[in-house]
């Protein structure tokens, strides 16, 4: 089951109770990238449906998109990458995702999730340069190329 979908059936006061919980484990393990992940979850979640005012829909979704900021580098698991493209879109944050993902989608460990949401991110900002460039590096890709689950790229 999606994330989202989990904390979509959480009421305002679970959130707030979720909050708390997460901010006293992040405060035992500050470096576990799951916590971190959840945390962003919650913000967001109090931000799409249970802030009552716009400032408190802003804060919360800027602290979602910071949260996973700092978690997100080029070892990243895919549903960790995933949730913050999610993150990022719903805040209108597509400079996030093309600048974070760039060097994702330049390593061998990328995804064609991955991919395709760096392709989604910079075409919508105009980045043609690149997404060709990317676009071509992949569909074109050296003879000893391969997706992190094994298989060739060639052969695709």
């Amino acid at each position: 089951m999606d994330m989202y979908v989990i904390f979509r059936l959480i009421t305002k006061i679970q959130a707030n109770l979720c909050l708390q919980a997460l901010s006293s484990w992040r405060k035992l393990d500050p470096n576990n990238k799951t916590l971190r992940s959840l945390h962003a979850a919650v913000y967001q979640l109090i931000a799409e449906n249970i802030a009552t005012d716009q400032k408190t829909a802003l804060m919360n979704g800027m602290l979602a998109v910071r949260t996973l900021d700092q978690s997100i580098d080029v070892h990243s698991s895919e549903p960790e990458l995933m949730l913050y493209c999610q993150v990022c879109t719903r805040q209108n944050k597509l400079r996030n995702i093309a600048d974070r993902l760039k060097p994702i989608v330049e390593s061998p460990q990328c995804t064609w999730a991955v991919l395709r949401e760096y392709r989604k991110a910079a075409t919508k900002l105009g980045d043609w340069e690149d997404v060709k460039r990317i676009m071509s590096d992949v569909l074109a890709p050296q003879d000893n190329a391969t997706l992190n689950d094994g298989t060739s790229l060639r052969a695709m």
